[in-house]
């Protein structure tokens, strides 16, 4: 699967998110971001374990988003996030994911929409093949979405997000990284 086309339409919505006129929000009500929040949200990812000597392709899977974080202000919040994406091909499981602390940024107070980027660790897991494997790296996310506000406790997040780690080396595979793009819609609670 490319990249490249999902991603592009995601910059488009997101410019075109920035330029609505404010007579289209006057009915809606203005999301509260104050305090503590919470997401999380589950839906569609695409991800794959690459090294040196490998050619791999991006497979299908399920993917998760667990968050949660303090709000420096109307425009900034920041927290902790743990992604996933988990895939099953005929009984061996490969999970990766990253931990990162991560930031989200609100570039209008009155505007749902949002951007995110962070750093922190980055690892995968795979069962079924052979002996357990776990390995641990560096890794960064970035991605968008958009706070539509249910009430002024509860708001849904579609989302989307790319996910990158170093993995590193393991036996004769070099230069070990995973990465996967995640679509998905989430529930924010300030």
């Amino acid at each position: 699967m490319s990249l490249r086309a999902p991603l592009r339409a995601l910059l488009a919505i997101a410019c075109l998110a920035l330029i609505l006129p404010d007579a289209t929000l006057a009915q809606k009500p203005v999301p509260r971001r104050q305090g503590f929040w919470f997401l999380i949200g589950a839906g569609y990812g695409s991800g794959r374990i690459d090294c040196d000597q490998c050619d791999a392709e991006y497979d299908p899977g399920l993917a998760g988003t667990l968050a949660l974080g303090a709000t420096l202000s109307e425009n900034f919040l920041v927290g902790v996030e743990s992604d996933w994406w988990s895939r099953d091909d005929n009984g061996v499981w490969t999970n990766v994911g990253n931990v990162s602390a991560v930031g989200y940024f609100f570039p209008r107070r009155d505007l749902g929409l949002f951007f995110k980027g962070g750093a922190g660790v980055a690892g995968f897991h795979s069962t079924g093949f052979g002996a357990d494997k776990d390995k641990f790296g560096f890794g960064v996310i970035g991605g968008l979405g958009y706070e539509l506000p249910v009430n002024w406790v509860l708001s849904v997040v579609p989302m989307a997000s790319y996910h990158w780690g170093h993995i590193g080396d393991e036996g004769s595979f070099t230069g070990l990284s995973q990465d996967f793009f995640q679509l998905g819609i989430g529930v924010y609670l300030p």
